[in-house]
């Protein structure tokens, strides 16, 4: 009795040991091919002919970018062989280490690849094929992109909708042999169907968007080294759709003129209800400030620029209106152009002056940019109307962009130390050897009152 006892005892122990070691090699292999990716090494239907394991039992199969059908089923792992099945068809695959054999017995095949027997899947996780597949796609939308941009030349400036070209003496939109405007170099000008214009700035080296650290008025004044843009770390969706802009078309519209307003008496009100306008003749808009000191921007630089202020205001005139909310803009404007309006950001303003930096000025015999002395409105008591005549002979006009050099200071996107926001150009009631087009000076976002010698230029980046 005991004798058959021992060996019962036995056959449940060897039961055990060969149930258990099939459980074991069981679960191995589906720790195997838990959340993988197996890809066909034969040819797919128009492109990689695929199998995804999922963790949570289901399955998928797609044979190429020309299949119409997407299969999604479940798996199941006997034996070392895996089962892949969906209401259509159910196949099986030995495992082997980082592979999938196809075996043909016991398998309907699928609907346009014929897989033969013993023809292999490579296996990759799931993880890494995401990343793989996301590079891919982001190099195909950059080719895609370099190949728009490399449709634009900045020599002919795209003409955005809602605005028509306008002939000046300087710069002519007749086209020369090459297919371009005549003066493309020379600051050609487009305006809106209420009178708004814009200077066109053409932008040859788009790969290195970055301010320039040698234009400045004076060394005091030069602050590029611990200034901040949305350039880089403090990247916004404004900032990256306006670099993408000036990428892809070659350049950027800048204000003809300084940002005016019609009733002096309402520059007070900055909230975006008033838009700014580009026009000659018109009150500056001054005794305005950045925004509010208190809190951040979207750049995550100290200064709220969805308070009340210049870039609120800029933002009005040409509003990106999938963004009212996020800027805080009254919800009932609209844009129908094929513009952006910004503030002008400080890597426009050099730019700015690059395209100028080849003008000379005959008073001082040194480049404009550098000394703008009888080039720009400076000691005297008043603020000038927007495009006032300088010395009767418009000096202040430098390739159709009146004022950079002073009537009035102008508030960028640029940050200083965290704490300050950067204007630029001259001021009228200053002396001519502090401030240049190029100068750099700060300010805190709402500092102590109204700004009289302060207001700004609105950008223009196309759709």
């Amino acid at each position: 009795m005991k004798k058959y006892l021992y060996l019962i005892s036995v056959m449940i122990i060897v039961i055990i040991l060969i149930v258990s070691t099939f459980i074991i090699k069981n679960n191995r292999d589906k720790r195997k091919v838990i959340d993988m990716v197996y890809t066909y090494t034969g040819e797919g239907f128009g492109g990689n002919f695929t199998i995804t394991i999922n963790k949570d039992g289901t399955a998928s199969f797609y044979e190429g970018a020309l299949s119409s059908y997407i299969g999604q089923g479940k798996w199941s792992v006997k034996n070392s062989i895996l089962i892949v099945s969906d209401e259509n068809y159910i196949n099986r695959f030995k495992i082997l280490d980082d592979e999938l054999e196809f075996i043909e017995k016991g398998s309907t095949n699928f609907l346009y690849v014929k897989v033969k027997d013993g023809e292999k899947f490579k296996g990759q996780s799931l993880k890494d094929f995401n990343i793989e597949n996301k590079e891919k796609i982001t190099e195909k939308e950059n080719i895609k992109e370099d190949e728009e941009s490399n449709f634009y030349d900045y020599r002919n400036p795209t003409i955005p909708e809602g605005f028509k070209s306008i002939e000046t003496e300087s710069a002519s939109w007749k086209i020369d042999e090459e297919g371009n405007p005549i003066g493309w170099d020379k600051g050609l000008v487009i305006e809106d169907d209420i009178g708004n214009q814009f200077v066109w700035i053409p932008v040859k080296d788009t790969d290195n968007l970055k301010r320039k650290d040698g234009f400045y008025a004076n060394k005091e004044q030069n602050y590029v080294d611990s200034c901040k843009e949305a350039d880089d770390d403090n990247s916004t969706v404004e900032s990256e759709e306006l670099y993408k802009s000036i990428k892809k078309y070659k350049g950027f519209y800048i204000a003809r003129y300084e940002a005016g307003i019609e009733d002096q008496l309402k520059t007070h009100i900055q909230d975006g209800t008033i838009k700014p306008i580009s026009k000659q003749n018109v009150h500056v808009w001054n005794k305005i400030r950045w925004g509010s000191a208190y809190g951040y921007a979207l750049d995550g630089v100290q200064g709220n620029d969805r308070e009340d202020g210049a870039v609120k205001v800029a933002r009005s005139m040409y509003p990106n209106t999938e963004k009212l909310k996020t800027y805080y803009l009254p919800n009932d404007l609209t844009n129908d152009t094929g513009v952006i309006s910004t503030l002008c950001y400080g890597v426009q303003w050099d730019l700015i002056m690059e395209f100028l930096n080849d003008i000379d000025n005959p008073y001082t015999k040194t480049k404009y940019v550098e000394n703008s002395s009888n080039m720009g409105w400076y000691g005297v008591t008043t603020l000038q109307l927007t495009g006032t005549n300088l010395n009767g002979n418009n000096s202040n006009c430098v390739k159709n962009i009146y004022d950079l050099a002073g009537n009035i200071h102008e508030w960028t996107m640029e940050s200083y130390k965290d704490n300050y926001r950067i204007y630029r150009g001259g001021v009228y009631d200053a002396g001519d050897k502090d401030f240049s087009a190029s100068t750099r000076g700060h300010c805190v976002p709402d500092g102590m009152g109204s700004y009289m010698y302060v207001g700004f230029r609105v950008a223009l980046y196309l759709k």
